[in-house]
């Protein structure tokens, strides 16, 4: 009799990761996925790795989701505020064969800059899909977010003219394209 060889699970691809807080130690990821294919009755559970900066030969393991149901994690306690944060997420069998990785996504690590009158908003190119624009919101005092406008997807900066003395505004940049 042959031995049973399990199948090596697909890919579950990334749909988007984000920067859910901004902190030099407390910053935080949402990393959000496709549920892998329910029919893979072998598949257990994801690998979920990470690396910082512009290399991508060098991640390492953060999580292991075991159910196969879970489609997010959120990576805390981390610098979102100078590193670029990116990630890899693999399929995992009851063996533990591991499946091909998923492309590589990093959230867009957007910055504010104080222009007097105007803030000046800066981010690095959002990687994980070929993004066609930009659309940007903000929250002032606290209040709902807002459009305040969309910009084409190879810019990486919006100046906002509309700011006032003493208010606080919070900011929200997304990544609008499909997957290459």
């Amino acid at each position: 009799k042959e031995p049973f060889d399990y199948p090596v699970p697909d890919t579950a691809e990334i749909i988007r990761s984000s920067v859910a807080r901004t902190g030099l130690s407390n910053g935080a990821v949402d990393i959000t996925w496709q549920r892998y294919d329910k029919a893979d009755t072998f598949a257990r559970g994801y690998l979920l790795y990470h690396t910082t900066g512009p290399k991508t030969d060098n991640f390492n393991l953060i999580a292991n989701i075991p159910d196969l149901s879970d489609t997010t994690f959120r990576h805390q306690g981390i610098n979102t505020a100078e590193e670029l944060n990116q990630y890899r997420l693999q399929v995992y069998n009851l063996c533990p064969d591991s499946g091909a990785f998923a492309g590589i996504h990093r959230p867009v690590n957007l910055q504010a800059t104080n222009q007097n009158l105007s803030i000046r908003l800066d981010w690095f190119p959002y990687q994980g899909f070929n993004v066609e624009q930009y659309r940007i919101r903000k929250s002032t005092g606290g209040g709902p977010f807002r459009d305040i406008g969309t910009v084409d997807g190879s810019d990486t900066s919006l100046v906002d003219s509309s700011i006032r003395c003493g208010i606080d505004y919070s900011y929200k940049v997304f990544a609008r394209g499909q997957k290459s």
